[in-house]
């Protein structure tokens, strides 16, 4: 119940991150020389809800992965509590089926890190630099989700 409403709670920041943010994709999507794009106040409406949306489900993804993570390692024996897992290679624990996916998000987000290290460094405000901090956070989630539906549908139940 409480995940639940902090899950919800999270999408307030989410979109108010989103609100402050898409301005700035507007000038910069106006301002590009070889296409000059006007947006009315629909659009600017709806690329704030995208904005807000994606800024929104990385901030509850980042939030369930760590709850996750703290509940697997700070709860003595949860590795024993849970359910075995049925998969095409038949029965596995939870916990072996939850450490690859840690370590491909953990993958994931260092290689993205790696490779966007130079568009954090190039912003000069702090602002900018957290803006471009949760884009790349949103771009780990995003192929991350993609890695772990595919995960599920190699191991998952035949």
């Amino acid at each position: 119940m409480i995940n639940q409403l902090i899950s919800a709670l999270l999408l307030i920041p989410g979109f108010w991150l989103g609100y402050k943010f898409s301005p700035q994709v507007v000038d910069w999507a106006q301002k590009n020389p070889k296409r000059s794009l006007h947006f009315s106040p629909t659009q600017k409406t709806l690329l704030w809800l995208t904005i807000g949306s994606l800024f929104s489900n990385t901030l509850i993804f980042i939030y369930g992965f760590i709850r996750s993570i703290v509940t697997m390692f700070i709860i003595p024996g949860w590795c024993y509590t849970q359910p075995d897992l049925m998969t095409r290679f038949g029965k596995i624990s939870s916990c072996l089926h939850s450490l690859p996916s840690i370590l491909v998000f953990l993958i994931i987000l260092v290689i993205v890190f790696k490779f966007g290290n130079s568009f954090i460094s190039n912003e000069t405000t702090k602002i900018n630099k957290f803006y471009v901090v949760m884009i790349l956070l949103t771009i780990v989630i995003v192929i991350y989700q993609i890695v772990q539906m595919l995960y599920i549908l190699i191991i998952g139940p035949g």
